[in-house]
C-alpha cells in the first residue's frame, strides 16, 4: 500500500489530485490518504502506526507551510504528537520507503531544522510536483519512481488466451472415417455430461457447506468474536484510566513545583503527563501557566534600567502586556554580520536602493548599501526570510551555549507587540491589513501628536537628506534637520519610555505578521530615513512588503519570547 502524509493546511488541494493520480494506477485499495479521519476516543497513534506498518512506501507531500509554523513562532512539527511528525518518524523507524515530494519551489528542509526522529527525511532523493501546467508530468515521473522503489506495476488489464479443456471441437481431418468421428463425438458428449455433473455436485456440496458453516459456524464464532471484543475494550478502558490516574499525579506534582518556582521540573511533569494521556486539558494548562511564569520572571529581570543583555551585546526590556523582551535597537551591521560568519547565510542579491532616478536595483548589498555604515549602524538591505534566519541561527547558538532555555526563542515581533512597543492603545481587527483601515483617526506619532516633528524626534527625510543621491523631485520635512543624511548609529535620539529607541525612523522594521489573509505579503512598522510626508511617519501606519525584498531603508530588531507550547 502507498500511504500519503501531508498536512491540510499546507497542501490538501494538490494531496487530493496525487490521490486521484495514484489511485487511477494502482488501484483504489492500494492508496491511502486520510490519516485524520481517526474515529473519536482512538488512540491516534496506534492508528497511525498500524497504517505505517501496512504501507510499502510513504510519499511525504511537503509546502511551504509543511512545517505548521503557528503565530507564536512555534511550529507544530515540533510537536512529539504531531500527525505528520509521526507518520514520518514511524516510517523511517521500519525502513519503509519515504519519498519527500516538493509542492513548486519548496525546498528541501535541512536536518537541522527537523526533530530529531526524522532528521533522515532531508536526505532521502526528493521529487517536485508543480501545481500547474506540469503536474501530470511531474507524477508521471513520481508513478515510475514508485514502480521501481517498490516493484509494483500500474493496474492494467490484458486479455490472455483461453486455457485449453480438453474439450474444444474435434474437427473432421482428426479421423480417418465416418465412423471414427461419430464415436469421438459421443465420447465428447459424454465428457461434457460428466463435467456439467460434477459442477452441479459440488456447487450443491458447496452450498449445503456453505450453508451449515454461515448459519451456525460463524454464530459461536461471532459470540467467540464479541466477547474478546468486550474483552479488549475493557482492557484499554483500564489501561486508559491508569493513564489518566498518572498524568494527573504528574499535573498535581507539577503544580507544586510551579508554586516552588521550579520551573524547568514543573515543565517537565507536564510533558511527561501529555506522553501518557495526549492533549491533556490540565498538563496543557500547566505547561501554559509555567510559560506565563518564565514570562514574568524574564521581564522582571529586563527593566528599563537594568536591560537583559544576550551574547553579542543586544540588550532587551520589557514592555506591558506583550509578554515578551524587546530589543532597545534595531538589529546592528555588527550584529548581522556575526550571524552571516557563523552561519554561512547568503544575504545578498536583488537589493533595491535610492538614487536620483528613485528607488531601483543598483546591485548593492547590505555590507555596502551606497552610503557608509559602522558596526553601531542598522543592518538594512536584508529581507523578512533573512531577518527569520537571524533569529533562528541566535536562538539555537544561545541554547547551545545555556544563555537560553528550550522555552525561549529569538523571533520578529508581531504587528500587535510592535504597536503595543511603539505605545499604541489596543487595536482592533485580525490582520495588519484591517488594524490599519481601523485605527481612530488620532493622528499619533511616537513623539505626540504634533507636525512637524520637534527636534531630536528621530532620523528622517529633514532637509540634510537632499545629497547628491536624493532624487531632485522628493520633497523633505519643511522645518526639520537630523544631520543623518542615511541611517543613523542605533540609540542616537531619545529613548521611549520603555528604553526602547528608533521605533520611528533610520530603518523601517520587518514584523512577523502576513500582511492579509491570503498570506502573499508581509510587515514592516517604523518609517525610515527617507520618509518625509504625514502618514507614513505615523506610529499606526504598516508598510507592506514581499518577505524576500531587500530595500536599502528597511531593517528589522529581534524580541525574546517564551514558547507557551511544543
Amino acid at each position: 500500500m502507498i500511504a500519503i502524509s501531508y498536512r491540510r493546511e499546507d497542501s490538501l488541494p494538490i494531496a487530493g489530485r496525487l490521490y486521484d493520480r495514484l489511485q487511477a494506477k494502482f488501484g483504489k485499495n492500494n492508496v491511502f490518504m486520510d490519516f485524520d479521519s481517526i474515529p473519536p476516543g482512538t488512540d491516534f497513534r496506534e492508528q497511525i502506526k498500524q497504517m505505517i506498518e501496512r504501507s510499502n512506501l510513504v510519499i511525504a507531500i511537503i509546502g511551504p507551510h509543511w512545517f505548521g509554523e503557528r503565530p507564536d513562532a512555534s511550529r507544530r512539527i515540533d510537536n512529539p504528537a504531531d500527525f505528520v511528525r509521526l507518520e514520518i518518524t514511524y516510517a523511517l523507524e521500519r525502513g519503509i520507503p519515504v519519498i519527500p515530494v516538493l509542492v513548486n519551489n519548496t525546498p528541501m528542509p535541512s536536518p537541522e531544522k527537523l526533530p530529531k526522529e526524522i532528521e533522515g527525511l532531508a536526505f532521502r532523493n526528493a521529487v517536485t510536483l508543480d501545481t500547474g501546467i506540469d503536474f501530470h508530468h511531474h507524477a508521471d515521473r513520481l508513478i515510475a519512481g514508485i514502480g521501481k522503489a517498490t516493484g509494483w506495476a500500474a493496474a492494467a488489464t490484458t486479455t490472455q488466451p483461453a486455457a485449453k479443456t480438453g474439450t474444444e471441437d474435434v474437427t473432421k481431418s482428426h479421423f480417418d472415417t465416418d465412423e471414427q468421428l461419430k464415436n469421438a463425438q459421443v465420447k465428447e458428449q459424454r465428457l461434457k455430461i460428466a463435467i456439467v455433473a460434477a459442477v452441479i455436485i459440488l456447487a450443491v456440496m458447496g452450498g449445503s457447506v456453505g450453508w451449515y458453516f454461515g448459519l451456525y459456524k460463524p454464530a459461536s464464532a461471532r459470540k467467540a468474536g464479541e466477547e474478546r471484543a468486550a474483552t479488549l475494550r475493557r482492557e484499554s478502558e483500564a489501561k486508559a484510566q491508569q493513564q489518566r490516574r498518572q498524568a494527573s499525579e504528574l499535573v498535581t506534582s507539577g503544580q507544586l513545583l510551579l508554586k516552588a518556582g521550579k520551573l524547568d521540573e514543573a515543565l517537565a511533569r507536564a510533558r511527561e503527563a501529555l506522553a501518557k494521556v495526549a492533549s491533556y486539558p490540565d498538563a496543557k494548562a500547566l505547561v501554559n501557566s509555567v510559560a506565563e511564569a518564565r514570562k514574568k520572571a524574564m521581564a522582571a529581570q529586563a527593566t528599563k534600567e537594568h536591560p537583559y543583555e544576550n551574547s553579542l551585546g543586544m540588550k532587551f526590556v520589557a514592555v506591558p502586556e506583550t509578554g515578551v523582551l524587546f530589543s532597545i535597537w534595531e538589529t546592528r551591521v555588527k550584529d548581522f554580520a556575526t550571524f552571516v560568519e557563523g552561519s554561512g547565510h547568503q544575504a545578498t542579491g536583488g537589493m533595491g536602493s535610492l538614487g536620483k532616478e528613485g528607488w531601483k536595483h543598483t546591485g548593492k548589498t547590505w555590507k555596502d548599501p551606497g552610503f557608509e555604515q559602522t558596526g553601531e549602524h542598522p543592518v538594512c538591505g536584508v529581507s523578512w526570510e533573512d531577518a527569520t534566519a537571524f533569529c533562528e541561527w541566535l536562538t539555537k547558538e544561545e541554547r547551545k551555549s545555556g544563555r537560553i532555555s528550550t522555552e525561549q526563542t529569538y523571533r520578529l515581533p508581531s504587528d500587535l507587540e510592535w504597536s503595543a512597543a511603539v505605545g499604541l492603545e489596543k487595536e482592533s481587527g485580525s490582520t495588519p491589513e484591517q488594524r490599519r483601515a481601523k485605527v481612530s483617526d488620532a493622528e499619533v506619532y511616537p513623539w505626540g501628536s504634533n507636525w512637524p516633528p520637534p527636534s531630536g524626534a528621530g532620523n528622517y527625510a529633514g532637509s540634510e537628506a537632499r545629497t547628491g543621491s536624493w532624487p531632485p523631485n522628493w520633497e523633505t520635512i519643511k522645518g526639520y534637520r537630523d544631520n543623518y543624511p542615511r541611517t543613523s548609529p542605533v540609540g542616537s535620539f531619545e529613548a521611549n519610555k520603555y528604553g526602547i529607541y528608533d521605533l520611528g525612523g533610520n530603518v523601517w522594521e520587518w514584523c512577523q505578521d502576513w500582511w492579509e489573509e491570503q498570506h502573499y505579503n508581509r510587515v514592516i512598522r517604523g518609517a525610515s530615513w527617507k520618509n518625509y510626508d504625514p502618514v507614513r511617519t505615523l506610529s499606526k501606519y504598516r508598510a507592506v512588503f514581499a518577505s524576500w525584498v531587500r530595500a536599502d531603508d528597511t531593517g528589522f530588531r529581534c524580541v525574546l519570547a517564551v514558547v507557551s507550547s511544543r
